[in-house]
């Protein structure tokens, strides 16, 4: 059963809140929402620039000024809220300033930490998510254990990701 010992750094936070953050933002929710606010932005501005302008190039304008302002404000949300979010967790959350120990086996992930524990068979993840530095193991919607894949010994990564699709946990 290997296992590994180290202090989670802010690098490794941030990481991990920035993959759960993307998850959110190109997810249904937030695309509906996105677009409830593009079309709203979009009529207002139609109708504030009909006034001066011909219908044709009114309706293009505000369109475009629509959808600008939405990729802008879902590019600042992805880049300035999981700063804070980290910040904030590492000033409140003293698990975050302890060692860790993990551990995996065929049977599951187990993470240990000063004050607390969780053993997880793998086949209680709802869904996983990986990027070239970080696993998220999702437990539920919002709450993750993460896997720094720096810390990873060769292959490690690996056996994981297959223990979760032999547990059938999708990949989100």
């Amino acid at each position: 059963m290997p296992s590994l010992s180290y202090r989670p750094s802010r690098r490794d936070l941030l990481e991990a809140c920035r993959l759960h953050d993307l998850g959110i933002v190109l997810g249904w929710r937030m695309l509906s929402i996105v677009c409830a606010y593009t079309v709203s932005v979009g009529v207002l501005t139609y109708l504030a620039l009909s006034l001066f302008h011909p219908l044709l190039v009114a309706g293009l304008v505000a369109c475009a000024i629509a959808i600008s302002i939405s990729v802008l404000l879902l590019t600042l949300r992805h880049l300035l809220l999981p700063i804070y979010a980290v910040r904030r967790q590492l000033k409140e959350q003293r698990v975050y300033r302890g060692e860790w120990l993990l551990t995996w086996s065929e049977h599951g992930y187990s993470v240990r930490v000063e004050t607390a524990s969780s053993d997880m068979g793998w086949g209680h993840y709802i869904q996983w998510r990986e990027n070239t530095r970080v696993i998220l193991l999702y437990q539920s919607w919002q709450a993750y254990q993460f896997v720094p894949k720096r810390l990873l010994p060769s292959g490690a990564a690996e056996f994981i990701r297959d223990r979760l699709r032999a547990a059938g946990v999708p990949k989100a």
